[in-house]
């Protein structure tokens, strides 16, 4: 839920920025937006650090429209993690538990011992 008084702070404890600094840091916000939707902190920038425009996520200005027009807020449910072509950098611990559904479907019917040999055996543990 949108809490105006913790809005207000984390403008006030980022500050002003300047307007060449927040067009460096454009992309990067916009992924960081992508990633964290309303949670993301919001961009104040300005000529002389006096603050001029901002910069928010999508859905937090919608929220805030919400507030200025008195519509109740109704919580999005989570959205499902998106699949990615590129292979995440996961642990090694991560990668076993991530293939563990894989091995267990070619290994039906065997034992469990057998099962953890072979699981042993191709991450060499």
């Amino acid at each position: 839920m949108l809490n105006i008084s913790q809005l207000r702070l984390i403008l006030a404890e980022d500050g002003v920025q300047a307007t060449s600094i927040a067009r460096a840091e454009l992309t990067t916000r916009v992924a960081e937006y992508k990633a964290l939707g309303a949670e993301a902190r919001p961009i104040v920038f300005g000529s002389h650090r006096k603050p001029q425009a901002v910069i928010l996520p999508y859905e937090l200005f919608t929220e805030l429209l919400d507030v200025a027009e008195g519509v109740p807020h109704i919580p999005k449910a989570a959205a499902p993690a998106k699949r990615s072509r590129k292979k995440a950098n996961l642990t090694e611990s991560e990668q076993i538990v991530q293939d563990l559904p894989q091995l267990e479907k070619e290994h039906i019917g065997q034992s469990t011992q057998e099962l953890l040999d072979q699981i042993m055996a191709k991450w060499k543990l």
